[in-house]
């Protein structure tokens, strides 16, 4: 058996999820004091209904002798023990839901970490984790994880203490059974608690069999959910393209389709929930009566009176309860396991080797040089799947104050070029030289715009404090046509749905208020016309001590670089660097690229 599918192998791990907090944590002294109480109010609840079920055969007994006095004070003790019985109830919940809150917190946070931090992070799991629901994992899968285990477990640990309070009561109160049988007398002491056992058993394996696709059926309900919210995301944030394309009946299709999926889903758990409470239904129903059936004839016989009835009742409801706890919890214990599994498998994928991805071997140096030296560089993709290169067997230099365009077919690979640049992309292998101290900055295509204040989004990822009034002022006017935005500077809105060129320009401005020593344009300014472009790109020639290098497939902006990088690969994805000066438009062969590596 493959060791993730192995059951004692996925228990391992959701016992290591809650050793985290109850062992590791920070937190795991008032942990344990919410959890000792927990468990402490179980056993009071457990007490309390012992003590009721004797209670009771004394107001039943009072109430067929019709003596008053034993009847008003076993009202009396019945009314006290009730009474405590809700006050230790409210109270376990209580402690259940502080410590299921903190729990969730602390797992919360430090699953953001992992998040955030290491080698697997949200970059790696977004590029080769075969997982589109880490948004319904953290904030859903968590809350649902950590109720259900404290829920589940009172619950559990309720049956086992009624188990041990009420079978000795059962065993002793029930009697025996004595039976003929081919001329022999057979006597089956406390029979009433083999007949609980079987019972519960045989409810246990039924509920089993009507239930056991509940799990697969809510993961795929998950799924199914998460594909409708993304579509409509979609809608939401290219409504304006969408309308210009008239692209209604396209995703009115899409959405029509994931609502039917939806609707088989649901009809699908519906049916299997509908036969499972059916049958919860009837037993619950059943094994209440079952018991009076029992000892009825004892008590028409004479041999127990009305108070041993309702023990007997009492006390079989509890040992079957307790033996069938599986078939009340069944349908939580299934979101349970679809909630840890989930879980599991992202904690699997922050793991180092969790992810199925290709070799990180690009070696990154950094020298006291103001050069950017690219040496033997082959990009591969980030999933191990993909076997295909992006570019093979780049070789470059990018000199500090010297501009430079590079060019080359769309779709070559020259973006994740700079992501390699930047250190995010580490998928292959050669060599990356960069100048220590010095500044690097990428301006994207479509930039990332919070929703925030204006001035926020413009110190973007920096605190607004970083800057002050007059340099969001600079930078803004800096970039044109965003005189308009000067006293919208504290306004908090969904930036995103500007134009792509007031995107741009923010984008820009953005980076005039970073200052770094590089400017790494990859169609920074391919949403603007020409002239807003030019203004740009002339403010940025102006600033001293800057380097330019820009992806770009305008003419228009060759004229403020000096030297222009063409890129061209073969069918084996090597990659061909012709260089040209711009200025004299004399063109050269780097023939040192083109050849193949030993």
């Amino acid at each position: 058996m493959n060791k993730k599918s192995s059951p004692h192998f996925s228990w391992q791990k959701k016992f290591h999820l809650i050793k985290d907090y109850f062992i590791n944590s920070d937190e795991k002294l008032v942990a344990w004091l919410l959890l000792l109480g927990i468990v402490l109010c179980v056993a009071g609840t457990v007490g309390v209904m012992t003590a009721l079920s004797w209670c009771s055969a004394g107001f039943w007994a009072a109430l067929t002798t019709k003596t008053i006095t034993p009847f008003l004070i076993s009202l009396v003790y019945t009314g006290l023990l009730s009474g405590a019985y809700v006050a230790v109830n409210v109270l376990k919940n209580l402690f259940i839901s502080k410590l299921s809150i903190r729990w969730r917190n602390w797992l919360t946070k430090q699953t953001l970490n992992k998040l955030f931090n290491g080698e697997n992070n949200y970059l790696d799991l977004k590029r080769c984790a075969e997982t589109n629901n880490l948004s319904q994992c953290i904030q859903e899968d968590i809350k649902s994880f950590v109720s259900l285990n404290l829920q589940l477990g009172a619950g559990f640990l309720k049956s086992v203490l009624s188990l041990g309070a009420f079978i000795g009561t059962l065993w002793v109160v029930g009697g025996s059974l004595t039976l003929a049988v081919l001329g022999l007398t057979i006597t089956i002491p406390g029979y009433m608690v083999w007949v609980a056992l079987i019972l519960s058993l045989t409810a246990t394996l039924i509920t089993h069999f009507i239930g056991k696709s509940l799990a697969d059926k809510n993961k795929e309900s998950e799924c199914v959910e998460a594909d409708l919210r993304q579509n409509l995301e979609t809608i939401t944030n290219d409504a304006e393209n969408i309308a210009e394309e008239h692209a209604e009946n396209y995703f009115k299709k899409i959405l029509k389709t994931k609502v039917h999926d939806i609707n088989e889903n649901a009809h699908q758990i519906l049916n299997t929930q509908s036969k499972l409470v059916a049958f919860q239904n009837f037993y619950i129903q059943f094994s209440g009566i079952f018991p009076l059936l029992v000892s009825a004839p004892l008590y028409f016989a004479g041999r127990i009176a009305v108070g041993q009835i309702m023990q007997i009742s009492i006390a079989f409801g509890e040992v079957t309860s307790s033996l069938s706890w599986i078939v009340d919890a069944y349908e939580d214990l299934a979101k349970h396991k679809a909630s840890a599994d989930r879980i599991i498998e992202l904690e699997h994928f922050f793991k180092k080797g969790g992810l199925k991805d290709n070799p990180r071997a690009i070696s990154r140096k950094e020298k006291n040089k103001d050069i950017i030296k690219i040496k033997h560089l082959n990009i591969m993709p980030p999933k191990a799947s993909s076997t295909s290169w992006i570019m093979k067997n780049i070789n470059l230099k990018l000199i500090a104050g010297e501009n430079t365009l590079i060019t080359g077919t769309s779709g070559l690979g020259k973006s994740t070029l700079f992501k390699v640049i930047s250190g995010t992309w580490p998928y292959g292998d050669g060599q990356i030289t960069t100048p220590s101290g010095k500044h690097l900055y990428f301006l994207p295509q479509k930039p990332t715009l919070p929703k925030d204040t204006l001035m926020a989004v413009l110190a973007y990822p920096e605190p607004i404090t970083n800057y002050s009034q007059d340099a969001y002022i600079c930078a803004l006017k800096a970039v044109g046509g965003m005189k308009n935005f000067i006293s919208q500077l504290t306004e908090k809105k969904d930036w995103s749905q500007l134009s792509g060129g007031q995107q741009q320009r923010i984008s820009v401005a953005r980076a005039l208020l970073k200052n770094p020593d590089w400017f790494f344009l990859d169609e920074a300014t391919a949403s603007l016309d020409e002239k807003s472009e030019q203004k740009i790109y002339k403010h940025l020639n102006s600033l001293k001590g800057k380097t330019i290098v820009s992806i770009s497939h305008q003419s228009s902006v060759k004229k403020y670089h000096s030297r222009e990088v063409f890129f061209s690969a073969n069918n084996d994805k090597e990659i061909t660097v012709t260089e040209k000066d711009v200025c004299s438009g004399d063109a050269k062969n780097d023939a040192s690229v083109i050849l193949k590596r030993s």
